[in-house]
């Protein structure tokens, strides 16, 4: 995956990377759903959504 593709998670406006809207509130459904289906864990020995969801909001903030 790339991070500033053109379905990356950031989009270059003027000379500067901003985080895609459609991504943040792609990540913050996905969280919600996780949480009222009470998911604890994303796949056999991963993470739990929480820790994905924290992981990933880093992710975006180290542009």
């Amino acid at each position: 995956y790339q991070k500033y593709s053109q379905r990356g998670w950031f989009v270059k406006k003027d000379s500067v990377y901003e985080l895609r809207t459609e991504m943040k509130d792609i990540l913050e459904a996905f969280n919600a759903t996780c949480k009222e289906a009470g998911v604890r864990t994303l796949h056999e020995g991963g993470p739990p959504p929480e820790t994905y969801y924290q992981r990933t909001l880093e992710f975006c903030q180290n542009k």
